[in-house]
């Protein structure tokens, strides 16, 4: 599997930039990461940050309800 498969293997995701993706899950953010150190190659990085509350956003690729839905309380 592909490190963007298991990306959308999560039920609620979506592709913000090119290298920036949003995923609503029950897991945290340990898990998270551990589960995707699965996939990706020895020299790329990650980084798994909890969001929720507030969000600013100029011309993402997700569609922006979803970002209105899922990335502000």
């Amino acid at each position: 599997m592909s490190l963007y498969e298991a990306l959308k293997a999560f039920p609620n995701w979506a592709k913000l930039t090119e290298s920036t993706w949003a995923i609503v899950s029950g897991f945290n953010c340990v898990e998270i990461r551990d589960y995707l150190m699965k996939f990706i190659d020895p020299n790329d990085r990650i980084i798994v940050i909890q969001s929720g509350q507030h969000a600013a956003w100029n011309r993402i690729i997700a569609n922006n309800q979803w970002a209105i839905d899922n990335l502000v309380l």
